[in-house]
């Protein structure tokens, strides 16, 4: 029957986007865990902070594979998603329809009674990030980018106290005489 190739494809898809989905947070919590070891090391060692220029291309490694492993999830996403459209139009004769009118028919298929379960994942996800906050749709760069912040922070604050620790001294040791 049609049906059940629709569906075993489609419960294949959902397996393989489920490995991807935990391989993106195996990918995070690696890079998560190696940047707080060399900012850990850095201080516990009193190595100057420009070692942590050496986390910034390992970053940049795991944010390709996550970049990569969330191209095949949308890719994965996006053939469900035609999937469940296809599901939801079996049994109707759909010869002669145009586009328009197969999504039309598809959306109503979804509020038949009595149709029973009718897959809608994919379209649930896809809708839902779309029409998200900010925050939600830009998830993946804000959580690279804290990284990213993290050691040019850290960087910065070195030079900072470096550099300016004695001009501040001079500063205060003028000021200092000046009003006493």
């Amino acid at each position: 029957m049609a049906s059940d190739w629709f569906l075993e494809e489609y419960k294949l898809l959902q397996s393989k986007i489920d490995q991807v989905l935990t391989s993106q947070f195996q990918v995070r919590s690696w890079s998560v865990s190696l940047l707080t070891g060399f900012v850990l090391g850095v201080f516990a060692t009193h190595t100057s902070p420009l070692a942590l220029l050496i986390a910034v291309p390992i970053i940049l490694t795991f944010q390709l594979q996550d970049k990569r492993q969330e191209w095949f999830r949308k890719s994965l996403s996006r053939r469900a998603a035609d999937l469940e459209s296809g599901i939801n139009l079996l049994g109707l004769p759909t010869s002669g329809f145009s586009p328009t009118d197969l999504k039309r028919w598809a959306a109503l298929r979804r509020y038949v009674p009595n149709l029973g379960a009718v897959p809608g994942t994919a379209r649930v996800l896809i809708e839902g990030k779309m029409k998200g906050k900010w925050p939600l749709r830009h998830a993946e760069t804000f959580f690279w980018g804290v990284q990213y912040a993290i050691v040019a922070i850290i960087i910065l604050a070195h030079f900072a106290i470096v550099i300016w620790s004695p001009i501040l001294r001079w500063v205060i040791c003028r000021l200092w005489s000046l009003l006493f």
